[in-house]
């Protein structure tokens, strides 16, 4: 039973055609977002290494985090949405990745919002909701290179 999923997803990358010149396609459309998407991260840690190290105070990363991390989480969830996918079976793995980066802007809008007001409860749950946006990107890498892999193409949300 577990490996009819596996078969279908294997089966997605024959939709490409055989040169995968759509997969190539997709990789540089997604090119400049993926970019983004590696700077949002970096900022990410940057926010939060300094915040462990004391460099940073609760305010001082609330208010970074605020004026960086949302506004280009933000920014990366209007690109990806832009993105148009050459085909169906790439279509469907990337209406995965929209929803999960329209989540993650609203949840680091959340987490910002909360920091700042010190409400735990509601920082909490944006941290949750931030998690469950990790875990929709991993199941994104494992569909969208399911269908390109097979042609040479990898993506990568890290560049």
């Amino acid at each position: 039973m577990r490996s009819v999923p596996l078969l279908m997803l294997l089966c997605a990358g024959c939709a490409l055609g055989g040169d995968g010149e759509d997969a190539r396609a997709y990789r540089e459309q997604m090119q400049p977002v993926l970019q983004k998407n590696a700077l949002l991260a970096q900022e990410f840690l940057d926010v939060a290494s300094k915040a462990k190290k004391g460099e940073l105070d609760g305010s001082g990363s609330a208010d970074r985090f605020r004026r960086n991390a949302v506004p280009l989480a933000q920014e990366i969830a209007a690109r990806v949405a832009a993105v148009e996918p050459p085909n169906d079976a790439l279509q469907a793995p990337h209406e995965q990745l929209v929803k999960a980066w329209s989540n993650r802007a609203i949840a680091y809008r959340d987490l910002a919002t909360a920091w700042q007001s010190g409400d735990a409860v509601a920082f909490d749950g944006a941290r949750a909701r931030e998690v469950q946006v990790r875990l929709d990107e991993e199941a994104y890498m494992a569909s969208i290179n399911a269908v390109t892999t097979p042609h040479g193409v990898v993506i990568d949300l890290y560049p």
